[in-house]
């Protein structure tokens, strides 16, 4: 029981030392596996990155074959009623996510930014 109390210095960093490497381990095991695919084009050129005359490669069928950057994405809200939220807040806030989410994305994947761009000024540049 006095062990209990006051635990030895050892016992403490032996303990941190088994939690980190079950974390570990369990994380490894449940998360899923990314394929990352390496481009042919990972120089960054500003002049090249909105070029029209370079159109995006759609993604393979098979889901298997998908990397981070040609996966397709889809962008769900689940809004707790519990909150007691009203109409105008539950907007706002799913707009406040949404801006999160599209900053986040220039950061970790901008191609995929990249290519909705070309299929908006694609959608834009038809309309006149």
């Amino acid at each position: 029981m006095e062990m209990l109390k006051s635990p030895t210095p050892s016992s403490l960093a032996l303990t941190l030392l088994l939690g980190l490497l079950l974390g570990s381990a369990t994380t490894r095991y449940l998360s899923p596996s990314i394929v990352i695919t390496e481009d042919d084009d990972e120089v960054d050129d500003d002049d090249s990155d909105y070029d029209s005359d370079t159109t995006p490669i759609p993604p393979s069928t098979d889901p298997t074959q998908w990397g981070i950057k040609n996966a397709p994405y889809k962008m769900v809200f689940a809004v707790n009623k519990s909150l007691k939220m009203g109409p105008g807040k539950i907007a706002a806030q799913c707009c406040h996510a949404a801006v999160g989410c599209y900053k986040r994305t220039l950061k970790s994947a901008p191609s995929a930014v990249r290519y909705e761009r070309q299929k908006t000024s694609e959608r834009d540049n038809s309309r006149t």
